[in-house]
């Protein structure tokens, strides 16, 4: 047993029982965890016994010493409201007087134990610079007509000032040594973030996910097999519009939007039909939020010796997928959704094994030739056609934040704002489009209450700094989405929680309701 108090808000004594390694590490950090800091760190290290344990709690103390610059921030500006920082110290969970305490406290903490402690675990190594590129960026924006505004939109998506940072680079020739540099470090981290391991390489595309659905169909149907395309939402429609296009056979298993796939039902399309040699379908299906079962469907794959293509475009990043355990043989992903990148790359995640199942596929696209694509990354470290160097500097800063965030706490991170976002929500009345085990944990497809107008609803919002989506068709107008996706904060959750409060009030009151 040890005991912690915290002397500086009179709460009462904190009793843990924990392990000798624990028992070192809450001793090393007591000074800047409170007992509801420690009792939630203890929460998350028991039920994820696989996370290294002084990491969540480094990064923990990061994102408050980020939260609290953040106040500092805000309250400097002209555009602070008392609404914006009472949310930020509800989200610390501290008194006025504690929250300067800690400030001071996790200051020295960050500036003289970052370079020793951070850099043994590959973190950030240089917060100075780090500060001073935000100060700088911050000035740039200030002169920009565009007003700021919390998206939560499901891509393009809010990104870090590492991550604008990295836009503003040197002019660099993509046929130069320095990019292909570029281009193997992005191979290398990106099959970590994948799963991949040396069976798998990464392609990169300028375009969006769609671009790299469209290579992935194309190049790797033979004319003579047929496609096997699982459809429970706006996204599986537009794999099915492709495979149309093609001109391409195709098999196709339709559901009702945020209905679940039968996988029975998949087994038997496959073990019936001997000319399917692919099968495609989307991991989470964005346009209702609900996430498809492609570990069961891949294991099917490999049985029936099909090849796998997995559209991940909103899931990478922040939902559990594996290349290598969910047996996916070419899996789809965009820079400018769950990787917190800016829009305009696409990444193909590609299982060796593809390059032989496709070799006389005759290309069906120019610029969208996946053999082509391969043929310049193994032997130049380049892509065919001029890319989008400076996206592709963006993405090379985003996965290396996720990579240093960890990929665990990331999903950890998903999963607290959606669930706050649905309790919040749900609080204020609001319904939604499913509810089963299957939900996407980057997104929620929410009712619009039958005494408001959508168009209204989403204008004051937008004016109060928050952007929402219009569901597409059929849901329009009947449901919007709210994505917790990018780089976003639980003080923005709670911001747009209160905007959504106001919103609501004010439309009520215009027609006489309340």
């Amino acid at each position: 047993m040890i005991e912690m108090k915290n002397d500086e808000n009179n709460d009462a004594d904190v009793h843990i029982s924990v392990s000798s390694d624990l028992r070192i590490l809450l001793k090393k950090y007591k000074k800047f965890l409170s007992k509801k800091d420690i009792r939630s760190l203890l929460k998350l290290g028991i039920e994820n016994p696989e996370l290294n344990f002084e990491v969540v709690i480094i990064t923990y103390l990061e994102k408050k010493y980020d939260l609290v610059e953040d106040t500092f921030d805000t309250l400097e500006s002209k555009e602070h409201n008392k609404q914006s920082y009472d949310n930020i110290i509800k989200e610390l969970g501290l008194s006025r007087k504690r929250f300067y305490f800690l400030l001071n406290y996790i200051s020295r903490f960050v500036i003289k134990n970052k370079l020793d402690n951070i850099i043994k675990i590959g973190r950030i190594k240089n917060l100075p610079h780090k500060r001073i590129d935000k100060i700088r960026l911050k000035g740039l924006l200030k002169h920009k007509d565009m007003e700021r505004r919390v998206l939560l939109n499901p891509g393009p998506v809010l990104t870090t000032y590492g991550v604008k940072n990295a836009l503003i680079q040197h002019d660099l020739c993509h046929r130069d040594s320095d990019f292909e540099k570029l281009m193997e470090r992005l191979d290398k981290n990106s099959l970590k973030v994948f799963d991949g391991d040396n069976n798998f390489k990464t392609l990169f595309i300028s375009g969006s996910g769609t671009a790299g659905l469209e290579a992935a169909m194309s190049s790797c149907v033979p004319e003579n097999k047929t496609i096997l395309i699982l459809s429970n939402g706006a996204f599986g429609e537009r794999l099915y519009d492709i495979a149309q296009l093609h001109g391409m056979e195709i098999v196709l298993v339709k559901k009702e939007w945020g209905e679940i796939f039968d996988t029975k039902e998949v087994e038997r399309k496959l073990a019936s039909n001997r000319k399917i040699s692919v099968v495609a379908m989307n991991h989470n299906e964005t346009s209702t939020g609900i996430l498809n079962p492609v570990h069961e469907v891949g294991k099917m794959c490999r049985r029936y010796n099909k090849l796998f293509i997995v559209d991940a475009i909103s899931s990478l990043g922040a939902e559990k997928i594996s290349v290598r355990n969910d047996n996916i043989d070419i899996c789809i992903t965009s820079s400018n959704k769950c990787l917190h990148g800016f829009s305009g790359v696409t990444l193909l995640c590609i299982n060796n094994r593809v390059w032989g199942r496709i070799n006389d596929i005759k290309p069906r696209s120019y610029y969208l030739d996946l053999k082509k694509y391969y043929r310049y990354s193994k032997e130049l470290n380049q892509t065919p056609y001029t890319p989008s160097v400076a996206n592709f500097y963006a993405l090379d800063k985003a996965l290396q934040e996720l990579l240093e965030e960890g990929l665990e706490i990331r999903r950890l991170k998903y999963r607290e704002l959606n669930s706050l976002l649905k309790l919040e929500l749900s609080k204020l009345g609001f319904e939604f489009f499913t509810n089963h085990d299957c939900q996407s944990h980057s997104i929620l497809t929410v009712k619009v209450p039958e005494d408001i107008e959508f168009k209204g609803f989403y204008d004051i919002l937008k004016q109060m700094g928050f952007v929402i989506y219009s569901c597409k068709p059929p849901l329009s107008g009947k449901y919007f989405q709210v994505a917790n996706m990018g780089a976003l904060s639980k003080g923005m959750i709670y911001d747009f929680i209160f905007a959504v409060k106001s919103t609501l009030k004010k439309l009520r009151l215009k027609q006489g309701k309340i």
